[in-house]
């Protein structure tokens, strides 16, 4: 993602949404569900894909589009190339703004906060929208919006009126600032504070802040980029658990906690001793489903902190007879809500989800046992629930998901339809490659290599 955001900021452009890690492929993010702050507005990754072109099973290449083989095109994302290998995609940009102001608001009750949060994602004049869940009565949202002008004798200004002639930059008299605007956090150094930290301080440790009539408790100015790629470094919070953050830390091993070189390290680790020790998976929730959902995983593995981040299903431009063929995104499970509310079923409109990330060592008291003892218990528990709330489970991570649960899920009939038509029997069945089954075998080839 941050080749791909180097490349289109040039043009004074991003993607209207980039997902956090800098790591991530656009593939990645297309094949195993993207999210990011501004996804509020435009939806998941997926929603900005305007065409790919993919390998079928027979070995052709297809192009393919919401009016060209439209099936394949909507069933493509989240399938973890189960029914083609991608080769290219095309996506949606957004005109960009060098500096993102960032308004913190402090909530003293999750339940409040959810409302909260629901309310903000209708404010059209703001660009990303997240929050963060330190616990049941301390969550942050913070809403960011782009600002300033890019200087009119810059790279971006240039390559934006000669490649993108409607895209107006402002008359600056060859000043180097147009807009004065001095950023007050930078998150560019191995050495500066993690993100959420600072979040924790400057809502909770500096006393003296008080709410303005917005309910807003701070505000930073940082650059884009920054801003963008502000949870790779700690991989959110994931990095503290192997150190506490200090400064003495960050300048001696900072440079150690991206999330690249975590992942990488995670690697280091069987399959099942990393799922032994560390619960990291994302569901996205219906609204309605949220308040639930959040009680009942703080109950059941008092995980702190949480990402909640809000996303629309941006499917009111899909045609009707297409909205099933979305098998593993949201405007799947919110097609179920729709049945169930109303059996005339009209066009499907956009709608709120929350993503709700859950990464950290869970202390599972409710079940007696410590959590390397019942992690099996724990997911599968999680992952039924989820089910039953209509909401999804990133499917990135382990599953636990016996077939019949997985299937309940998700639309089988339409997926094997698909498989059928577009010869894509060739690659493995997505319960095989990422199911119980799956991660079964990989302990089992595991084990036999340890032995």
């Amino acid at each position: 993602m941050e080749d791909l955001y180097d490349f289109t900021i040039t043009y004074g452009l991003i993607p209207k949404v980039l997902p956090e890690f800098k790591q991530i492929t656009a593939g990645g993010a297309l094949l195993g569900t993207g999210i990011e702050s501004s996804s509020f507005k435009f939806g998941l990754f997926e929603r900005t894909v305007t065409q790919m072109e993919i390998i079928t099973g027979e070995g052709s290449v297809m192009t393919i589009d919401k009016n060209k083989n439209a099936d394949l095109f909507y069933s493509f994302s989240g399938s973890y190339g189960t029914l083609g290998i991608l080769t290219l995609l095309e996506i949606e940009l957004i005109e960009a703004k060098p500096f993102v102001q960032l308004s913190y608001h402090k909530i003293t009750d999750y339940k409040t906060a959810v409302d909260k949060i629901a309310q903000i994602s209708k404010n059209t004049e703001i660009d990303f929208l997240d929050s963060i869940l330190f616990s049941r009565r301390n969550v942050i949202i913070m809403e960011g919006k782009m600002v300033g002008e890019f200087p009119k004798n810059s790279t971006f200004s240039k390559n934006s009126q000669k490649n993108f002639p409607s895209l107006k930059t402002q008359n600056t008299n060859n000043k180097q600032t147009p807009q004065k605007i001095k950023p007050t956090l930078s998150l560019r150094y191995f050495w500066s504070k993690w993100f959420y930290r600072h979040v924790f301080f400057v809502t909770n440790i500096d006393s003296e802040k008080e709410e303005n009539d917005k309910g807003i408790v701070h505000k930073d100015f940082l650059p884009l980029k920054d801003y963008i790629f502000r949870y790779d470094r700690c991989a959110f919070w994931m990095g503290t658990f192997l150190e506490k953050d200090t400064l003495k830390y960050r300048l001696l091993l900072g440079w150690l906690r991206s999330s690249y070189v975590l992942y990488r390290m995670r690697k280091l680790w069987t399959a099942r001793n990393f799922e032994e020790k560390l619960y990291t998976h994302d569901f996205i929730v219906p609204h309605e489903n949220v308040e639930g959902f959040i009680q009942e995983s703080i109950q059941k593995m008092f995980v702190h902190p949480l990402w909640l981040c809000p996303v629309t299903t941006n499917t009111s431009n899909v045609e009707n007879d297409q909205i099933q063929n979305i098998i593993f995104s949201i405007s799947d499970s919110r097609n179920k809500i729709n049945q169930k509310k109303n059996s005339n079923l009209g066009k499907i409109q956009d709608d709120l989800f929350v993503n709700v990330g859950i990464y950290g060592l869970p202390d599972v008291v409710d079940f007696g046992v410590p959590y390397r003892e019942c992690f099996d218990i724990v997911n599968k528990y999680m992952e039924n629930f989820a089910c039953f709330l209509n909401a999804k489970k990133f499917l990135y991570g382990s599953s636990y998901y016996s077939p019949q649960s997985f299937w309940r899920c998700y639309n089988k009939n339409v997926y094997d339809k698909i498989r059928s038509k577009y010869n894509a029997h060739l690659f493995p069945d997505i319960y095989q490659k990422i199911g119980n089954c799956g991660l079964r075998s990989k302990l089992s080839n595991l084990n036999k290599n340890e032995k």
